[in-house]
């Protein structure tokens, strides 16, 4: 199903990437409209799947946890069974099927280096359908789905939207667990969902959780990310880039590739190749255009494969319609892949 979406419809979604919980009285003045058109459009929004504000473990490079993206090697006829399968792994955070040889790609947030071998080699293997996997380890995330962002509010807007901004004032912890994880995963769920709210769904009084909750944010140890329904926008074609750089070149890169607005994802990784770029574009004729703007800005880049991604059965935890629209379903990070110190 495919909704034309108005620019008061996308102004809203960039001003929530930017500030995920702001209230609609602060985004009223900014935006040019009233708080209540603000809540009722976002109603609108979630409502039919275009639009959710999630929350995800904050990945850091000084602890334990891991992020890997393992290919996944099925036959056709069994990609709809196995990624409702694998949909129900809370460690399985996003599930595309790509184009080409890799039938499924799975990014997997696990807690430590264990937890992601018992995954691969104990408990897939058991998955009816599942013929063979290729695992890479992100050994780095330079930028990835948080920061990609609409381009739908000026100058101004952004300024009083940076104003806005509550500042991680508290170092992020390394686990999270108890008693945060609950409130996590109801953030999960709704990622603007009020003190009150996750009071009655957790049963803890409200007093509680606000503190608990606002320690947790303060912390940085959850990242808030507002999603679009990608089909809906005017980048619906995502391509994920397999390549070769030298390390030492991965700074100067990564300084280009910001410069792209269609820059959705960036990290070093182990094997065969070792930076990956993911991009969001508006057509297929872009990708040949842009292939030669990363071998001509990033050499000595070598881009030893490309991948159009299909369809994606989950995002960040979140289950999607065929048509990209979040079902409304959510799978939780249950794992303490992340617990913040009391």
């Amino acid at each position: 199903m495919y909704v034309e979406l108005t620019e008061d419809d996308f102004s809203l979604i960039h001003a929530l990437q930017l500030q995920p919980r702001a209230s609609w009285t602060d985004l009223s003045p900014i935006l040019g409209r009233s708080a209540v058109t603000l809540a009722r459009r976002w109603e609108h929004l979630t409502d039919r799947g275009l639009a959710w504000v999630t929350a995800y473990p904050t990945s850091r490079a000084d602890n334990r946890s891991i992020i890997a993206l393992v290919e996944v090697a099925c036959s056709l006829r069994d990609v709809e069974h196995l990624s409702r399968e694998l949909a129900r792994f809370p460690e399985v955070a996003t599930i595309e099927q790509a184009a080409r040889d890799r039938n499924l790609i799975l990014t997997i947030l696990v807690r430590d280096l264990e937890a992601l071998s018992t995954l691969i080699l104990e408990v897939f293997p058991k998955v009816d359908g599942m013929e063979s996997t290729r695992s890479h380890l992100l050994s780095r995330t330079f930028l990835e789905g948080s920061s990609w962002r609409l381009d739908a509010l000026d100058g101004p807007q952004l300024q009083s939207l940076q104003r806005l901004g509550p500042t991680t004032t508290e170092r992020p912890p390394s686990v999270l667990g108890d008693p945060y994880l609950p409130i996590a995963n109801a953030l999960a769920f709704d990622g603007r969902m009020s003190a009150t709210t996750i009071a009655e769904r957790i049963n803890r009084p409200v007093q509680t959780v606000r503190r608990q909750l606002t320690t947790l944010i303060r912390s940085g140890a959850i990242t808030f990310r507002c999603e679009i329904a990608q089909a809906q926008t005017r980048t619906p074609v995502c391509v994920n880039w397999w390549c070769r750089l030298p390390s030492a070149h991965w700074e100067d890169a990564l300084r280009r590739l910001r410069t792209l607005p269609e820059l959705r994802l960036c990290g070093a990784m182990t094997g065969p190749t070792n930076f990956l770029i993911t991009t969001w574009l508006s057509s297929l004729s872009n990708v040949t255009e842009l292939q030669g703007w990363l071998e001509r800005e990033l050499a000595p880049i070598e881009i030893v494969d490309s991948s159009v991604t299909l369809r994606f059965y989950k995002r960040m935890g979140w289950l999607l319609h065929s048509d990209s629209r979040a079902t409304g379903e959510t799978i939780p990070f249950t794992a303490p892949m992340l617990s913040i110190e009391d």
